[in-house]
């Protein structure tokens, strides 16, 4: 599976792709396009583990999303959709949601697996 780097769980992070592919387990994937990304920041139980992305340019409120946002910046929250507007909801509470204008995020896909490494 093509693994396309870092996803910030905290503050976004520029997007930045590498060319490489990662084994996954088949059960960890869906039949859709999926790539692999490692999770970075303040998401406690994920930091520096892998997450399963699912492309999808939606995804319904509530759902823990991958988002591109406008300037270049990449992270994975959990969405709001409200009447001109989207929040992005960290699922550490010590982080504040992002508010934006809906033409300043694309859904880029839904995690669907996860493997984390324990030392």
């Amino acid at each position: 599976m093509p693994f396309l780097g870092k996803i910030a769980a905290g503050r976004p992070i520029e997007a930045l792709a590498q060319a490489e592919t990662i084994q996954v387990p088949p059960r960890l994937s869906t039949p859709g396009p999926c790539h692999d990304l490692q999770i970075t920041g303040n998401w406690p139980a994920l930091d520096g583990g892998y997450v399963v992305i699912e492309h999808r340019n939606r995804g319904r409120n509530g759902a823990i999303i991958v988002t591109l946002l406008r300037g270049g910046k990449t992270t994975v929250k959990r969405i709001v959709q409200e009447p001109g507007r989207v929040i992005l909801v960290p699922e550490n509470s010590l982080l504040e949601p992002i508010m934006l204008a809906l033409e300043d995020v694309e859904i880029q896909g839904v995690p669907v697996g996860h493997m984390q490494a324990y030392e």
